[in-house]
């Protein structure tokens, strides 16, 4: 009776089971409704005696389901975390990630990976509390699908070959540029690019940037040889994917090995040095990505503070639907892709694929067309609120520098009539060293939010806290990224302990142009400072030549208190350089107590 219930099957009876009986089956499609009803019968007794264990099981389930749940949000966890541990330290969100792989050649062995709510954060302390609207991300796209070939990924790491993807669609893409009271803009403070003549980056404890003094000091890391041009050729950093390297001499081989070598070279990896022109740009990711087709849907993107130079509260006062800018859907063929560089199509070593730079920038210039074509309105009345505002901004320019320059003038004709002024001592003959200060500019320099007329005023201090020397620098108006470019030599510093100063004032417009008269340096107009012993100046690190200059970026923080815990906004770029460091005596033992009396 147990071998009638198979379904769609029926035995045919008086016949042996045993091989050599003549067993044989017979489809019956009578049999395939009996089989299916025996089959509901029994599940229902089963059912009805066991529920216990039907329950288990539908427990079972749902655990498996939920460590599957678990496992996608880990990874997008672990996705989070490793990208906020490079040095740019992204801030990255991801809701979860779906992994499909594919282990065999069924449908192409294409495997699916699946991102879910992903999420580009602007970066730490960029955001203003109340000018966040909700907009507190450079990019969202809700979901982002990947078929690629995972066998591929092996491939391109260790050969230099691509990533085959079949298809990269993105659902839901929301680009969002907007910038902060400082006039920062949050696309470029996330990418966090490096000047080319930065060697070191200074970290400032966060007690001492919003006004603490038990926060310690400031620390100044040497940068990777990779990272700057400055690093790159003091270090003397090569790969040898770059080629021969500029200056050195051609090995002397013979003429078969010279032909040979050129043959090989026709057809292997090029990567060209980084600066080069001719250099891919790959924004980090050293991988190639072969890619068929791109789809995105559902695209918003908010370019209006990207088209201008600073903040204003015009375009901060409009609605975001207002200056928003919709496209339905873009795709982009594979030849599209490949278009305007042979050496995407694999002219040069047969590789074909993209960089990560070379795919965005493709994007951005296929987003162009239709955005101006379905949305007239919107891209128009953004050019219009966008040109409005430039001319605002190169009129205060203008203005800026006119003030600038004549306040020059009148100073060095002051400086010219005053007779009863001494030469200046030539600090390299007096006991001890001197130190070279460049006040190269600075970003993002504001007072209560707003543009600043700012002057630096330096000072030499000892172990004591005393003044040894100091100067003062031109004031820069109407801005909130001066441009100095001035050059300073003080001294004579005797200890690593001795400390450099760079004090930033603000004045109002018509003090400095005279019409009314004032200390330059009132407290009441004190924007922050930048304090380093002169230990911190002097590294020895294979990116800096010995006795080299150290440059880099330095947050202004508030030492002494005098903003009355209102955070101080902003850095300075500066240049420094100890001439004669081998006069300077190492630090006492209380030494540490000294370099604390100035804060």
């Amino acid at each position: 009776e147990a071998s009638r219930a198979v379904p769609g099957v029926a035995w045919q009876h008086g016949r042996s089971l045993t091989p050599g009986g003549g067993f044989r089956m017979v489809t019956l499609g009578k049999s395939l409704a009996a089989g299916l009803a025996s089959a509901i019968a029994l599940a229902v007794y089963i059912a009805l005696q066991v529920g216990v264990r039907l329950v288990l099981l539908a427990s079972l389930t749902a655990v498996v389901a939920a460590l599957r749940c678990d496992v996608e949000v880990l990874l997008a966890g672990l996705i989070c975390w490793a990208v906020g541990r490079i040095p740019q330290r992204y801030q990255w969100s991801i809701d979860r990630v779906q992994l499909r792989p594919s282990w065999s050649d069924w449908r192409g062995g294409w495997s699916e990976v699946v991102v879910v709510g992903w999420t580009w954060h602007n970066a730490v302390g960029f955001d203003d509390e109340d000018m966040l609207r909700g907009t507190g991300y450079l990019l969202q796209i809700d979901e982002l699908e990947v078929r690629l070939k995972l066998s591929s990924i092996w491939g391109a790491l260790r050969e230099h070959k691509s990533v085959k993807v079949c298809l990269l669609r993105a659902h839901g893409v929301r680009f969002s540029t907007n910038r902060n009271k400082q006039g920062a803009l949050n696309l470029w403070r996330n990418l966090d690019l490096t000047d080319d003549d930065v060697n070191v980056k200074c970290f400032a404890s966060q007690a001492r940037k919003f006004g603490g003094l038990s926060g310690g000091g400031a620390t100044v890391v040497p940068l990777p040889p990779i990272a700057t041009a400055a690093t790159r050729r003091v270090s003397g950093f090569w790969k040898t994917e770059w080629g021969r390297r500029p200056g050195s001499e051609p090995q002397s081989d013979s003429s078969e090995e010279r032909d040979a070598q050129l043959q090989d070279a026709e057809m292997r990896y090029v990567e060209e040095p980084i600066g080069a022109r001719t250099r891919r740009p790959r924004w980090g990711i050293p991988l190639r990505f072969d890619i068929h087709q791109v789809e995105v849907a559902d695209i918003q993107l908010w370019v209006l503070d990207l088209l201008t130079l600073d903040v204003h509260r015009t375009s901060q006062a409009m609605g975001r639907d207002r200056v928003r800018i919709d496209l339905p859907s873009l795709e982009i063929s594979r030849e599209r892709l490949e278009a305007g560089d042979k050496r995407r199509a694999g002219a040069i070593d047969g590789v074909r694929g993209v960089y990560l730079g070379e795919l965005v920038w493709v994007l951005v210039a296929e987003l162009i067309p239709p955005v101006v074509m379905n949305a007239p309105g919107a891209c128009s009345f953004t050019a219009a609120v966008a040109t409005g505002l430039a001319i605002k901004d190169a009129t205060k320019m203008l203005g800026a520098k006119t003030v600038q320059a004549a306040h020059f003038i009148g100073h060095n004709i002051k400086e010219a009539l005053n007779l009863f002024d001494l030469p200046e001592p030539d600090r390299r003959s007096a006991p001890g060293a001197a130190l070279r200060l460049k006040l190269i500019r600075g970003r993002q320099v504001t007072r209560k939010g707003r543009s600043v007329n700012c002057h630096a005023f330096i000072e030499l201090l000892n172990s004591a806290g005393s003044v040894v020397d100091k100067a003062r620098s031109e004031p820069q108006m109407w801005t909130k990224v001066p441009h100095w470019g001035e050059h300073f030599l003080l001294g004579p510093a005797t200890s690593v302990s001795d400390a450099v100063r760079v004090t930033l004032y603000h004045r109002k417009s018509r003090q400095v142009v005279g019409i009314t008269s004032s200390a330059r340096e009132m407290p009441e107009r004190y924007i922050g400072e930048v304090t380093l012993p002169l230990r911190c100046v002097l590294i020895q690190d294979a990116v800096i030549a010995e006795g080299g200059e150290v440059v880099g970026w330095f947050e202004l923080t508030d030492d002494r208190g005098l903003r009355k815990g209102i955070p101080c906004s902003g850095e300075v770029k500066l240049g420094l350089q100890v001439i004669g460091a081998e006069r300077l005596s190492e630090a006492s033992d209380g030494g540490e107590s000294s370099d604390a009396s100035l804060l």
